[in-house]
C-alpha cells in the first residue's frame, strides 16, 4: 500500500511539473479559508480533491503546491483536476503572504527584510495539521510531498529539507525555475 501510494504521488508531482513547464492558460477554482493561530489570523487556500473523495472513504496523498513571488493560493493551471482524479491525489495550494498586502511571500530567512518573527516554516506544521484533520488524507510522511513554482520552488526544498519526519517527496527538479 505504502509503495503504491508513493508511485502515485510521484506520478501527480511529475504530472505537475509538465503542466506547469507547458501552460499559460489560467482557470478559477474555489478558495478556502482556516484561522491560524501561529498567524493570528485567518488563511486562505485551494483545495482540489479527487473526483471520488465525496462517495469513497478513502484516505489520501497530499501535495502542498507554495506559489512564487507574485503568487498566491489561487492556483490556476489547467489539468491540475484531471491530475489529481487520475493519480488519486488531494492537492493543497496555500498561500505564502503573512499579510495580504505583503509583496514578497514566505517570510523566511535571516537578513534584514524578514518583517514578522513567525516564519512560513512555523505554519506549515499548523496547516498540515489542520489538513490532516479536515480532509481524509494518508497522515504519513510517504504519502505527503511538497512543490513550488519558483520562490515556492525554493520554499518547498526548504521546508523538505526542515521537516524530513513530515515530506517523503518533494519535486526538487522544479526549485529555482520559473514559467
Amino acid at each position: 500500500m505504502k509503495y503504491s501510494n508513493r508511485m502515485n504521488l510521484l506520478t501527480a508531482l511529475t504530472g505537475l511539473f509538465l503542466i506547469m513547464i507547458v501552460s499559460d492558460c489560467l482557470m478559477a477554482q474555489e478558495d478556502f479559508s482556516h484561522f491560524s493561530k501561529v498567524l493570528d489570523r485567518e488563511k486562505p487556500y485551494r483545495i482540489f480533491l479527487p473526483v471520488d473523495y465525496g462517495t469513497s472513504q478513502k484516505r489520501y496523498p497530499v501535495i502542498y503546491y507554495f506559489h512564487g513571488n507574485t503568487g498566491s493560493h489561487e492556483l490556476k493551471i489547467p489539468g491540475v483536476e484531471q491530475l489529481v482524479n487520475d493519480n488519486g491525489v488531494i492537492l493543497v495550494a496555500w498561500n505564502g503572504r503573512s499579510k495580504d498586502t505583503d509583496l514578497r511571500p514566505y517570510n523566511i530567512g535571516n537578513h534584514s527584510n524578514i518583517n514578522y518573527q513567525v516564519q512560513f516554516k512555523d505554519y506549515f506544521l499548523e496547516l498540515v495539521s489542520y489538513i490532516d484533520s479536515t480532509y481524509r488524507t494518508l497522515a504519513e510522511r510517504s504519502s505527503r510531498a511538497v512543490i513550488g513554482h519558483s520562490m515556492g520552488g525554493i520554499m518547498s526544498f526548504f521546508i523538505a529539507g526542515k521537516y524530513p519526519d513530515l515530506i517523503g517527496a518533494e519535486n526538487l527538479g522544479y526549485r529555482c525555475c520559473s514559467i
